[in-house]
C-alpha cells in the first residue's frame, strides 16, 4: 500500500520557525482599524455602483492573510458566495492560505507536556523537534510512539490560539452586523455566516471534535475502500496524535506533474497508479459520503488526499466535517439526480427549494433562465477537449448563482459546505480528469447508490423492508407537513408566487403517485419471488413469513391511503377556503 516517494525539483522548504507574537492593544486597535478602513471603501463601491475588481481583492487578501486566524477561515467561508462576489474577487479568496509559520520546539514541549501531564519522552521514543507542516493554527510534528513503535503525526495548538479566535469573533461580528445595512446586501442572511463562523470557531480550537470526525470517517469511508488514520487516546482538546500515513500528497503529484510530467508517468506505472481512476474515486466517495453517509470531509483539497499504491486513497485533517440537514440534503441529492437524467427543470425545482425564502418574483421566467444554463453546461461536458473548468460542477453552480442573485434569490449557508468541498475537490479533479463527462459520472453514481440500497435489503431480508415500510409512511406524513410549513411561508412572502406554490402540489402529487406505484410494484415483484422461489435468499425466507404477500397487501393500501388523504388535506388546507 506505501508507495514510492516523489520529490519535485522545487522541493518544499522547511517550515520557518519563529517565536510566539504576543497579543497587543496596539495590534488590536491596528485590526480594527484596516477592517472599518475596509467597510468604508466596499460602500463607497456599492454606492457607486462599481464592481469590486481584481486589485482590489488582491488587497484584500493580503490584509486578511496579515489579519490571520478566524479571518482566513471566514474569507475562505465568503469566497463561496459567488452570488454576492464577483467570479475574480471569489477566485482570489480561495487563494487564501495561513502563513506556515512555526512556534519554537521548547514551547511545543510546554504544550504537549501540559495536555498529557508527563514528560513527552514518557509517551514517544523519538520526536522531530523541528515541524514538518505549520499554519496559524497549529503545527505539526512527526514522532514514534513509545509503546507501540508506530510513526505518528502530533497536531500541537499554538498557545493562545483560542483567545485570539474569541477577539476576532467578536469584530467579526460587528463588521457582518453592519453588513447588514449596505446598501444591496441586506438580504444577504449574514446571521447564517455569523453562525457558520462560530462553528468554526469551536472546533478549531477544540481537537476532541476532529478526533471524533476521524473516527466516524475512519469508520464509514472503510466501505468506501478509503483509508483514514487511526486515532491515538493520548489525544486532547490540544493536542491530536494521529497515525503517520506514508502516502504522496495530491499537492505534490498535481506540483510534479507541472514540473515533469515524464517523471509522474513513470511514479504512475512503479505504483500502479491510474489517475482518471484516482479521480473517478475521489468523486464517487464524495457523493457517497454526502448522499448515503450525510457525514463528509469538508476540505477536500490537495494536501489533505494521499496517494497509495494500486490507486488507492487515504484523506487526512479532519477538522471540517459536513452533515446537512436531511431535507435540505434530500433536495440536493434530487437536483443533482436531475442533472444526472438531464431532467434540467426538475433539478432547478429542487434548486429553488434549497432557499430559506423566495422573493415576489416571477418564478417560472427565473427556472427558465437556470434551465438553460443547465442545458448549455450540458452541452458543453459533452465536449471533452474543452477545458475542465467550462465542464465542471463547480462552473455549472457558478453560472446558475448568477442568475439567482440577479433576482435575490439566496441559498442557505448550510449549503455553502457541499460548495465548499466541490471548490476544493476541483483543484484534485481538473488534474487527475480532465477530459471528464459530468452528467454521466453523476448518473453512473445514482446506478450504484440503488444496486447498494438493494444490497442491504437483501442483507437485512426482507421482514426489515416491512419495518422500513412503516416508518416511510411516518416520514412520508412528516415530509408533507414540513413541505406544507415551507410552502405556506413561500405564499406569505411571495405576491406573484402563487403559481410556484401549485407547481409544489403538483410535484406532491406526482411523488405520491410514483411511491403509490413503486410500493405496489415492489410488493409484487416479491410476491412473484416467493411464488417462483427463483431467489435462494428469497426461498429460504418464505418459511420465516410464510403469508407476506397477503399480510403486507393490506399494509401497503392503508399506508397508500395515509399517504393520499395527507395530500389531500394539505392540498385543502394551502388553498384556504373557497380556494
Amino acid at each position: 500500500m506505501i508507495p514510492s516517494t516523489l520529490v519535485s525539483r522545487g522541493r518544499q522548504a522547511p517550515v520557518d520557525v519563529q517565536p510566539l507574537e504576543t497579543a497587543s492593544l496596539a495590534r488590536t486597535l491596528g485590526l480594527v482599524a484596516r477592517m472599518l478602513g475596509w467597510i468604508t471603501r466596499l460602500i463607497l463601491y456599492r454606492l457607486r455602483g462599481r464592481p469590486l475588481g481584481l486589485a482590489m481583492a488582491v488587497e484584500i487578501r493580503s490584509l486578511i492573510e496579515d489579519m490571520g486566524g478566524l479571518w482566513v477561515k471566514t474569507g475562505q467561508l465568503l469566497s463561496l458566495r459567488t452570488d454576492l462576489l464577483s467570479p475574480e474577487f471569489s477566485r482570489e479568496l480561495s487563494r487564501l492560505q495561513y502563513a506556515a509559520v512555526g512556534f519554537p520546539f521548547v514551547i511545543a514541549r510546554r504544550c504537549i507536556e501540559d495536555e498529557l501531564g508527563q514528560p513527552l519522552e514518557a509517551v514517544f521514543s523519538h520526536f522531530d523537534e523541528h515541524p514538518v507542516a505549520a499554519a496559524s493554527i497549529c503545527q505539526v510534528h512527526r514522532a514514534t510512539l513509545r509503546s507501540t513503535g508506530q510513526s505518528v503525526a502530533v497536531k500541537v495548538q499554538r498557545p493562545g490560539i483560542d483567545k485570539r479566535f474569541a477577539r476576532d469573533l467578536f469584530l467579526l461580528r460587528i463588521m457582518l452586523k453592519s453588513m447588514r445595512y449596505m446598501p444591496g446586501m441586506g438580504f444577504f442572511t449574514w446571521d447564517e455566516m455569523l453562525w457558520e463562523t462560530t462553528q468554526i470557531f469551536r472546533e478549531e480550537v477544540d481537537y476532541r471534535y476532529e478526533a471524533s470526525n476521524t473516527l466516524r470517517l475512519r469508520k464509514s469511508l472503510r466501505a468506501h475502500k478509503v483509508y483514514v488514520p487511526k486515532v491515538f487516546d493520548c489525544s486532547t482538546r490540544r493536542l491530536l496524535v494521529l497515525e503517520w500515513v506514508p502516502g504522496v500528497l495530491m499537492s505534490s503529484f498535481l506540483e510534479m506533474g507541472r514540473e515533469d510530467p515524464e517523471a509522474l508517468r513513470l511514479w504512475c506505472r512503479e505504483n500502479h497508479v491510474d489517475a482518471a481512476k484516482v479521480g473517478e474515486k475521489l468523486f464517487l466517495t464524495f457523493f457517497r459520503q454526502l448522499f448515503e453517509d450525510n457525514l463528509f470531509h469538508g476540505d477536500l483539497h490537495p494536501g489533505n488526499i494521499l496517494l497509495l499504491r494500486d490507486s488507492r486513497l487515504a484523506l487526512i485533517d479532519f477538522g471540517s466535517a459536513g452533515t446537512n440537514d436531511a431535507t435540505l440534503l434530500e433536495y440536493y441529492k434530487m437536483s443533482m439526480k436531475g442533472v444526472g437524467e438531464q431532467d434540467f427543470p426538475m433539478a432547478v425545482d429542487y434548486l429553488f427549494l434549497l432557499s430559506d425564502r423566495l422573493p415576489p418574483i416571477d418564478i417560472e421566467a427565473v427556472k427558465a433562465k437556470v434551465v438553460r444554463t443547465y442545458q448549455a453546461w450540458s452541452e458543453r461536458a459533452e465536449h471533452s477537449e474543452l477545458p475542465y473548468y467550462e465542464k465542471s460542477i463547480g462552473n455549472m453552480g457558478l453560472e446558475a448563482g448568477n442568475v439567482l442573485i440577479e433576482n435575490q434569490i439566496v441559498l442557505s449557508w448550510s449549503f455553502m459546505k457541499i460548495s465548499r468541498t466541490w471548490a476544493t475537490l476541483d483543484a484534485s479533479l481538473a488534474a487527475l480528469l480532465p477530459e471528464v463527462n459530468y452528467m454521466k459520472l453523476v448518473s453512473k453514481y445514482f446506478k450504484g447508490a440503488q444496486k447498494r440500497a438493494v444490497g442491504h435489503l437483501c442483507e437485512r431480508g426482507v421482514v426489515t423492508l416491512v419495518e422500513k415500510m412503516h416508518a416511510a409512511s411516518a416520514e412520508a406524513q412528516m415530509q408533507l407537513e414540513e413541505m406544507g410549513s415551507k410552502m405556506f411561508r413561500l405564499r406569505a412572502q411571495m405576491s406573484k408566487g402563487e403559481y410556484f406554490v401549485d407547481k409544489i402540489l403538483g410535484l406532491v402529487t406526482r411523488a405520491a403517485q410514483a411511491l403509490t406505484a413503486a410500493v405496489l410494484l415492489a410488493f409484487g415483484v416479491i410476491e412473484f419471488e416467493f411464488e417462483h422461489a427463483r431467489h435462494a435468499t428469497v426461498a429460504q425466507l418464505i418459511d420465516v413469513i410464510p403469508d407476506f404477500a397477503h399480510e403486507n397487501r393490506a399494509f401497503t393500501l392503508a399506508a397508500l391511503a395515509l399517504f393520499m388523504y395527507c395530500g389531500s388535506r394539505l392540498r385543502a388546507a394551502l388553498r384556504g377556503p373557497g380556494g
